[in-house]
């Protein structure tokens, strides 16, 4: 992982804080610590972060001026998310449609976040929270409500907890080389 996110700041094309803590936020996608996010950002600033286009996927979500909302993903990440059955099952579940198509469920859960007035909570699946904890705030598993850190967990926290951490540890890295780095000088 250390080769993967210093690949990732010295091709990150920041110039300045502001664009570096974009990075740093988008890195963790990059570099598959997380399969998503959904982020807001200026148009500008997205637009500086050069490997953006090429590291991660975007799909627009919004648009309000200069400000975008963002569903950026790690497309083999967010994939092996999505192939798994027992997500299908839960999506299907929850109305998504052809559940063999991994891209149609990317759109399909966009559009549900440009449509309902109220965020989807399924959207905790394509963010990669693991699956039992999602269903448990969602109240479609019996599992009880354990701890919170970083997100609600249920049940047996041994596998969420691995999650957050490493995830914590990707961004506390990044964070780290471009505190170090020739970027924020700027």
């Amino acid at each position: 992982m250390d080769t993967i996110v210093k690949n990732w700041i010295e091709n990150s094309g920041c110039d300045n804080i502001k664009t570096c803590l974009f990075c740093q936020h988008v890195g963790a996608v990059a570099c598959g610590a997380k399969p998503a996010a959904i982020i807001n950002i200026s148009a500008d600033d997205f637009m500086r972060c050069r490997p953006i286009k090429t590291r991660v996927s975007v799909k627009v979500i919004a648009r309000n001026g200069n400000m975008l909302k963002a569903f950026v993903y790690n497309r083999l990440e967010l994939l092996k998310v999505l192939r798994d059955d027992k997500c299908k099952r839960t999506l299907s579940g929850l109305g998504y449609k052809d559940t063999a198509d991994s891209e149609g469920l990317i759109r399909q859960m966009v559009d549900r976040i440009r449509n309902q007035t109220e965020f989807p909570h399924e959207i905790g699946i394509f963010l990669g929270y693991p699956l039992k904890d999602v269903c448990g705030y969602m109240g479609i598993n019996e599992l009880k409500l354990t701890k919170k850190l970083g997100w609600r967990m249920y049940g047996d926290t041994l596998e969420s907890e691995e999650i957050y951490f490493k995830r914590k540890r990707v961004r506390q890295q990044i964070g780290r080389m471009l505190n170090e780095s020739q970027y924020l000088t700027v």
